[in-house]
């Protein structure tokens, strides 16, 4: 398994071109190019499209969390990582997993939880829909796979004796 860490984007950049990688370990702040468009170019590129990024940061601001995933970087992992648990990410990572920090889960799962439960109603105009609407569809000969997708709804499934 090859990896590489590089200080300079535009070094990771050749690399991942020019080198069989597996995974590289990016900073998300550095001179000349930032790690959010490095990871980017990285993970675009046709030369480099096995390669995996695993954004090694000392922020953990959401903004950059946000933004490595956006980059498609298969990792987000903070500085203070011990040693054994980085090399393990970076297994993780080769083998096509993903992985984010703890505490990152923890903020994610946090914002996550937050959130309203969605809703098990289908659209507003849904609720709207008479039953006139619906045989007036029936009689255009459609089937419920076509009314299904016809009234953006699923089609109906088999219920369990």
């Amino acid at each position: 398994m090859a990896a590489s860490a590089s200080p300079v984007a535009l070094l990771a950049l050749e690399l991942a071109r020019t080198r069989a990688l597996d995974v590289i370990l990016m900073d998300i702040r550095m001179p000349v190019m930032n790690g959010r468009e490095a990871t980017r170019a990285i993970t675009t590129a046709a030369s480099a499209s096995a390669v995996r990024v695993l954004v090694l940061t000392t922020f953990d601001l959401d903004e950059y969390v946000y933004e490595a995933l956006q980059s498609r970087a298969s990792g987000f992992l903070l500085k203070d990582t011990d040693p054994p648990e980085l090399l393990e990410a970076v297994r993780i990572v080769a083998r096509g997993d993903a992985l984010l920090a703890p505490a990152i889960t923890r903020k994610l799962i946090g914002e996550f939880a937050r959130r309203p439960a969605p809703s098990r109603a289908g659209p507003a105009s849904l609720a709207a829909l008479t039953e006139r609407e619906v045989l007036a569809l029936i009689a255009r000969g459609m089937n419920n796979d076509e009314l299904a997708q016809s009234l953006v709804v699923s089609p109906p499934r088999p219920r369990p004796t």
